[in-house]
C-alpha cells in the first residue's frame, strides 16, 4: 500500500511538471527583454517588456480564448498612464500618476468603448 501511494504521488508530480509551460524571454537590441508567459494549454497569457529587471512599457494579459483581459503601462517598474481591464461587457479604466491610482472609470455597455477583441 505504501509503495502504491508513493508511486501515485510520483506520477501526479510528473503529470503536473509535464503540463508546466515555461515563459519565453528574448533579449532585444535596445536593452529591453521581451517576455511572453503562457497558460497551461500553451496559449499566451501575458506579454510585455523588462528593462533593468523591471517591467517597462506596455503589458497585455489575455484569457485562454485570446481576448485581452488587461492592458497596462509601466515606466521602469512603476505603474503609469491608463490601464484598461475588461470583464465581460464591463471596461474599467484606471489612471495612474506617480505609481498611484489617480482616477477610476467603469463603463458597462453592449458596444464597448474599447474592444478587447483581436
Amino acid at each position: 500500500m505504501k509503495n502504491l501511494l508513493i508511486l501515485s504521488v510520483m506520477m501526479l508530480s510528473m503529470i503536473t511538471f509535464a503540463q508546466e509551460v515555461k515563459p519565453k524571454f528574448d533579449q532585444l537590441k535596445d536593452g529591453k527583454i521581451a517576455a511572453t508567459y503562457f497558460h497551461e494549454d500553451g496559449t499566451i497569457a501575458q506579454q510585455g517588456f523588462f528593462l533593468n529587471n523591471k517591467r517597462h512599457g506596455e503589458w497585455i494579459s489575455y484569457n485562454k480564448e485570446g481576448q485581452k483581459t488587461a492592458q497596462a503601462e509601466f515606466d521602469n517598474g512603476k505603474k503609469t498612464g491608463k490601464w484598461f481591464i475588461w470583464n465581460g461587457d464591463e471596461l474599467t479604466e484606471v489612471d495612474y500618476q506617480n505609481n498611484q491610482i489617480a482616477s477610476v472609470n467603469t463603463w458597462i455597455d453592449k458596444d464597448p468603448v474599447a474592444s478587447n477583441k483581436p
